[in-house]
């Protein structure tokens, strides 16, 4: 499918994790930071150490790793990629491909969730696709006629979560019309069990995995792509030789069949979860939405509170839309859960003062540098 140069017009999303960003904008040094700005698991998988031949060999794509992600995914038919970033930035290009080897008339429209993981309706729309947006799920009329349905499961930031008969029912209206589902879950592996892999069947279906969000290894780039053999030749033609670092792998590996970790993490997660919910409410009085790895909280100064944290060097995503902050966890039993609370008490403080202002503290403010 060509691309037009007139279509490459929007901007690359922003994303959570811009501490360094804030530290500038601030004057506040990174290390004094609480980032809670990305979603990602900050009760990281213990890595140890890796072995010398994970540092001194060039990586093997014949090692074990594959094996051991078929084993915690539940499915054979899997590629190893360079990060499922990799993967939603490849896939318009993959699934033209295979659009046109089936001589298929195609309108060349995809289905985006209107809120979502920016990324899907930036990659797609750039490659020269028509976007139409949802809430939530596509309805029986959306789903008529279009090449490729895009769902985050469970959806960032708003955290909703389709249900195993909804997403069979989905997959099954697309597979009828020979149109693709994309499931994004990056965040589902704390509720593997809501996972649209457990139907074991992959007419049709693309779905994409994180080793970034639950086991807090955002930093080794290694995702997961299950799929159907077809689909997964053409996208391997495509990943740079040696893509996933030897340290990567070792460390995927481990975590992978780690189960007694993930385990107990899912079980912390949970615990923490709960704990942030009650936070929110209690300091804003509105129900967060959200999943095991953050909450979403919309109001209407989104802003100014976003602001007021930012004096107090705790950094949360600021929706895109302006009317919403999305809070990552704490690590569990940290004095991070202390200091978010702290903060969050003095906010309700200011705000039953009737300052009319989110600031911490004028002393904050007078350090502050805002562009």
């Amino acid at each position: 499918m060509p691309l037009l140069p007139s279509q490459q017009t929007s901007k690359p999303p922003k994303h959570g994790g811009c501490v360094y960003s804030l530290s500038e904008a601030y004057g506040r040094p990174v290390v004094d930071w609480l980032d809670l700005s990305s979603g990602i698991n900050p009760n990281t998988y213990p890595v140890g150490t890796c072995s010398k031949g994970a540092w001194g060999a060039l990586p093997s794509e014949h090692d074990t790793l594959k094996s051991a992600a078929a084993a915690y995914y539940g499915c054979d038919s899997i590629l190893m990629v360079p990060g499922s970033q990799w993967a939603i930035e490849i896939l318009p290009s993959v699934v033209g491909e295979l659009i046109a080897s089936k001589m298929k008339q195609s309108s060349s429209r995809v289905l985006v969730p209107k809120r979502g993981y920016a990324e899907h309706a930036y990659r797609w729309g750039n490659a020269g696709y028509e976007i139409s947006y949802y809430c939530d799920l596509p309805s029986k009329q959306q789903r008529n006629g279009c090449d490729v349905c895009v769902l985050i499961n469970p959806n960032n930031p708003t955290g909703y979560r389709a249900s195993p008969t909804e997403l069979a029912e989905l997959h099954d209206d697309l597979i009828a019309q020979d149109a693709f589902l994309i499931v994004d879950e990056a965040f589902m592996d704390a509720t593997p069990e809501y996972s649209i892999l457990n139907r074991r069947k992959l007419s049709n279906l693309i779905v994409l995995r994180s080793l970034g969000k639950f086991f807090g290894l955002a930093g080794a780039r290694v995702g997961a792509v299950i799929a159907s053999p077809e689909l997964l030749r053409i996208m391997s033609a495509n990943i740079p030789i040696w893509s996933i670092s030897g340290p990567s792998r070792e460390v995927a590996e481990r975590a992978y069949l780690d189960r007694e970790w993930q385990l107990a993490t899912r079980r912390v997660l949970l615990s923490d979860r709960s704990r942030m919910v009650k936070l929110l409410f209690d300091s804003f009085g509105v129900k967060s939405v959200g999943c095991e790895l953050f909450q979403t909280l919309y109001i209407d100064d989104a802003e100014s509170v976003f602001e007021a944290l930012c004096c107090a060097g705790v950094a949360v995503r600021l929706l895109d839309d302006k009317k919403g902050l999305r809070f990552g966890l704490p690590a569990h039993q940290s004095d991070d859960w202390q200091r978010l609370e702290f903060v969050l008490n003095e906010l309700d403080y200011l705000q039953a003062v009737g300052t009319g202002e989110l600031v911490l503290a004028q002393e904050c403010a007078e350090s502050c540098v805002v562009e």
